[in-house]
């Protein structure tokens, strides 16, 4: 994930949110993060990120992106 903001360098943390549940959360370095995640389950599952925020950037969620489990 890369969070960015006019004029600011985001810092802080953010969640990756699989069918609404938090599986995994990673500190952002020069404003961004990596992080691998297995999906398990059949199907078709949700994915969002959302940036938790910092005293100078608001915090924020990223689309829905639909993925296929294995």
């Amino acid at each position: 994930a890369v969070v960015s903001a006019p004029g600011a360098s985001p810092t802080g943390k953010v969640e990756i949110v699989v069918d609404g549940k938090v599986v995994k959360t990673v500190s952002l370095t020069a404003g961004k993060a990596t992080a691998s995640v297995v999906i398990k389950g059949r199907g078709k599952h949700t994915v969002v990120v959302r940036y938790l925020g910092s005293p100078t950037v608001a915090a924020s969620v990223s689309a829905t992106h639909t993925v296929k489990g294995i």
